[in-house]
């Protein structure tokens, strides 16, 4: 059957064990310029709408939704069907409950094989449940979330999870970010903006992601598989690792043309911070064409690889971040430790500052690092090692190490004999305190002039 409302319908202050105020179960519904508010239901507080794979089922345009709450999951709409939304707003709906990790969804819960979603110019704000608190998308369902804004959703001061604005997850969830906001969102232990667990693919494209809040990792975004392209991540904050992206695990990430600024982690990587707990060396991340700037972290506060971790950084950016300390503040840059392997090549690393040793990179504890026709330049260190610290390989090639400022003699390098010169190495000042391989020339009159665009790859 079908079903048909517009023209200022009103659907309000109705209960049912699914589908608080609508149910539609293999049918057509289409709801136009309506309002469904204070409906209830075990599962879609306003609307369950299910139905076949590939089957046009659930219309929503210029329509409401306010105040609808469900136990389980999906506080305004639980989506089996295919469903395409536009012009719409998802206001102060919520999941009370949502006890198991397959429930949440504060204004929509998309979910399973048959949910497919696409949403454009909408709003979702101040939706909460415990996980994903606007939108929850989950085991192999497919959503795409075009020029919309997630803002101000959160996920309760109870049962906070993961994913303030959005989570993603299960075998085979996709979600796609279009030219899309997802700003201001908190209350979520993980993910303050986005969750995207390692079953999970998410895109964010031409898109911001800021002012995000999490109480441990991941302020804007915990995303351990897909691509950000042409997108902001800014002014998110973790209470843990990765202020702007947290990353773990063996799936790749890729980041392209984007930007991770003034992001700030209590513990590790202001902007960005990935570690994998298998002894499998992981897909890793690549970062091409980017910037990563104005970052904060206790140690790595632009970036931070730790425990087997992979990246890989291409013509990018890394400037103005702080490892500030209180207790270790090494690596203002770039943090490696604990085996993790980092590749910088035609990259930029200046005016990053360190508490402690590393102004521009810190490289120790098993990891290996490789610098390739780079410059590491103006970093500053109230310890050793204004540009670099070299506890463990490095390798560097065709790169200019010079123009640092570090304490105990030395300014550029700090190098516990772990640095290899392939050739090609310039500095202004090898220092006189575990200074630069013997083999790097020195020419005290290096012409760097401030960081510009001068048509380089870097």
């Amino acid at each position: 059957g079908s079903l048909t409302l517009r023209n200022g319908a009103s659907v309000e202050g109705n209960q049912a064990y699914q589908g608080g105020g609508l149910f539609n179960a293999f049918g057509r519904m289409s709801i136009s310029d309506s309002t469904l508010a204070g409906n209830s239901a075990e599962f879609g507080g306003a609307i369950a709408s299910l139905g076949a794979n590939g089957v046009p089922a659930l219309a929503i345009e210029r329509s409401t939704f306010s105040g609808n709450e469900a136990v389980g999951s999906g506080g305004a709409i639980l989506n089996r069907s295919m469903m395409n939304i536009t012009d719409s707003t998802f206001d102060g709906n919520r999941v009370t409950t949502g006890t198991f990790a397959f429930q949440g969804g504060g204004a929509i819960d998309n979910n399973s094989f048959t949910g497919q979603a696409d949403i454009a110019t909408s709003l979702f704000t101040n939706n909460e449940a415990r996980r994903g608190g606007a939108i929850f998308n989950f085991n192999a369902a497919d959503l795409v979330l075009r020029n919309s804004d997630v803002v101000a959703n959160g996920l309760g001061p109870v049962f906070g999870d993961a994913g303030g604005g959005i989570w993603n997850g299960g075998s085979g969830a996709a979600v796609i970010v279009t030219d899309s906001r997802v700003n201001d969102n908190d209350g979520a232990r993980r993910g303050g903006g986005i969750y995207s667990d390692e079953a999970g693919l998410l895109t964010l494209d031409g898109s911001e992601v800021t002012g995000n809040i999490a109480t441990s990792d991941g302020g804007g975004v915990v995303m351990l598989a897909g691509r950000v392209v042409n997108s902001r991540i800014e002014n998110n904050t973790s209470g843990g690792d990765g202020g702007g992206i947290y990353h773990e695990g063996l799936k790749a990430l890729e980041i392209i043309a984007s930007s991770i600024s003034n992001n700030a982690a209590r513990r590790e990587g202001g902007g960005l911070a990935t570690f994998s707990p298998f002894a499998i060396v992981p897909d890793g991340i690549t970062i091409d064409d980017s910037t990563v700037s104005g970052n904060t972290a206790e140690q790595g506060g632009g970036i931070a690889n730790t425990e087997r971790g992979v990246i890989t950084i291409r013509r990018s950016l890394i400037v103005n971040n702080a490892a500030s300390g209180p207790f270790f503040g090494s690596g203002g840059g770039v943090f490696s430790n604990s085996s993790g392997q980092t590749t910088i090549v035609d990259s930029t690393i200046a005016g990053n500052a360190a508490a402690s040793g590393g102004g521009g990179i810190y490289n120790s504890n098993f990891s290996l690092m490789v610098v390739d026709h780079s410059t590491v330049a103006n970093n500053t260190s109230s310890s050793l090692g204004g540009g670099v610290v070299a506890l463990a390989p490095m390798f560097v090639t065709d790169s200019i190490i010079a123009r640092n400022a570090g304490g105990g003699g030395s300014p550029n390098c700090a190098d516990f004999s772990a640095i290899a010169d392939n050739g090609g190495n310039y500095t202004d000042d090898p220092g006189t305190s575990f200074p630069c391989p013997a083999t790097f020339a020195v020419t005290p009159a290096l012409n760097l002039g401030p960081l510009a665009d001068n048509g380089g790859p870097t």
